[in-house]
């Protein structure tokens, strides 16, 4: 133990040192705690050791250094001096080491696009695609009647990842923004974003399409066009543009003017749980429309270019 403690006190020191040079000596007590450092969440440096050094991704048999582990490593010529880790402290080198997020073992990997979202006691749909508000924040993209309830749910409402139908996981989001789906008047859109707590939980990357290009494109008649879902990802072509459809809404029924009308190839391009996913071109992936709807035979999806407009954002 006696052997541990001096380790442990010459590395704490050597740390401190690094920290009270990058930083001076006043910003240095709100840094170094009783355990040790305590990087910011805005700071690159995201975490200080004592061990072996590395030169080109090898141990350096023998040397052991100050290791400081950053978000991005950059040349020593494009950094200023202020922010500058020097080659060594107190005689001691020190060693500049580049990381990734580091997850605690057991929690899942970001969530992909594509994949079953929902809030309490409410449906199963599939979070469609990441926007970028105007404010800057990250949002995702469902329907209205997935995250908003059919208009009855509150704003900051909890938006969960969910593992089986009606079953809540983990919070990802909360709602911050519904289009109304009015009965008794026509419709353009079911949609609603949700704020999402920690962007770094969800990927912009759709399941099993991979990352959506912007800006939206004008779809054609014929067009082939794929949606990732809860259902899967499936394959369809669209048979209908600027359409207007009844659709059934528990117990009654709303008019949707201004539709896609998608069939799918080889069975139903989107089921029930489908609702909120994207719908991309099949070539370039560029986002077409959001499915809200489905019959025996075809889906309905809104445009997507009208729906970003109307919460001020882009894809992601």
């Amino acid at each position: 133990m006696r052997g541990l403690d001096l380790r442990r006190r010459k590395a704490a020191r050597l740390q401190r040192a690094l920290v009270e040079r990058l930083y001076g000596a006043r910003r240095a007590e709100q840094l170094w705690t009783e355990h040790g450092f305590r990087s910011k969440r805005s700071h690159n440096i995201v975490g200080l050791g004592y061990g072996t050094k590395h030169c080109n991704g090898e141990a350096v048999a023998g040397i052991t250094a100050v290791r400081v582990y950053v978000r991005k490593k950059f040349p020593r010529s494009k950094v200023t001096a202020k922010e500058l880790i020097p080659r060594e402290i107190m005689g001691v080198p020190t060693d500049v080491i580049e990381v990734t997020r580091a997850r605690a073992l057991g929690l899942a990997a970001p969530i992909a696009c594509g994949t079953p979202i929902g809030i309490q006691d409410g449906e199963t749909g599939t979070l469609g695609c990441l926007l970028r508000s105007v404010s800057g924040s990250v949002v995702l993209l469902s329907n209205n009647h997935i995250l908003a309830n059919w208009n009855k749910a509150p704003f900051g409402s909890p938006i969960y990842q969910v593992a089986a139908p009606g079953g809540g996981t983990m919070q990802i989001a909360a709602l911050a923004d519904f289009e109304p789906v009015h009965i008794d008047s026509g419709n353009l859109m079911d949609a609603a974003i949700g704020e999402v707590l920690d962007p770094g939980s969800v990927s912009p990357e759709v399941a099993g399409i991979g990352r959506v290009v912007g800006p939206p494109l004008l779809p054609q008649q014929d067009m082939r066009v794929r949606k990732s879902g809860c259902c899967g990802l499936t394959w369809g072509v669209i048979r209908g543009l600027h359409e207007h459809r009844q659709i059934w809404y528990r117990g009654q029924w709303a008019m949707f003017n201004d539709l896609l009308v998608i069939q799918g190839e080889n069975g139903r391009f989107a089921k029930s749980s489908d609702s909120g996913a994207l719908v991309v071109d099949s070539l370039s992936t560029r986002a077409i429309g959001l499915v809200f709807a489905a019959d025996n035979e075809f889906a309905y999806a809104s445009y997507l270019e009208p729906v970003l407009a109307r919460f001020s954002a882009r894809i992601i």
